[in-house]
């Protein structure tokens, strides 16, 4: 949904809204690579909530995308980001994102679920580009998703995700 540049713009200004949180975990020796972690476990039982049990689905999805707020600009408030960081962060945030699209095709009509199978593929191959072909532009969806799931729009969700998907391969087949 919003490109990289973009997310980086929003973190330059509304930063200092997470100094008081960053520095009481860095005092008290919190790795971001563990709140990567923890981000990713929130994520992965909120996949497992999803059309089981509503309020924890909402629950671990904030906490999700709380702990993923928070980890990239620790290792920033620490000065220690690293390469491994930033893609057990990447790849953590997509699986999170394709959990969430698998779950979704398997609770809508054939026609939907083909449509989120595409979704999966296209997000794939948009990622992959990002990370080993074109690192300049990017599109992410999966906040999006996971929010507008949160309000129970399934299809909504999908085409959310599928249409930001699409845009984002045709910018990065656009880029010389």
């Amino acid at each position: 949904m919003f490109s990289q540049k973009w997310i980086s713009k929003i973190k330059k200004e509304y930063g200092f809204l997470l100094k008081p949180i960053l520095k009481f975990l860095d005092d008290n020796g919190v790795e971001p690579n563990v709140v990567t972690a923890f981000s990713l476990l929130f994520g992965v039982l909120a996949f497992y909530f999803l059309f089981l049990n509503h309020i924890l689905f909402v629950i671990f999805g904030i906490l999700h995308l709380i702990c993923d707020i928070i980890d990239g600009n620790l290792a920033r408030f620490r000065n220690r980001e690293t390469k491994f960081g930033y893609y057990f962060d990447y790849i953590s945030d997509r699986t999170v994102h394709v959990l969430l699209l698998i779950k979704v095709a398997g609770a809508v009509n054939p026609f939907w679920a083909m449509l989120c199978w595409l979704a999966v593929f296209l997000l794939i191959i948009h990622h992959a580009m990002h990370l080993f072909v074109r690192k300049d532009i990017v599109f992410f969806s999966r906040t999006a998703t996971l929010i507008i799931l949160m309000f129970g729009f399934n299809i909504l969700a999908l085409a959310v995700s599928l249409v930001v998907t699409i845009l984002g391969l045709l910018s990065q087949l656009r880029k010389k």
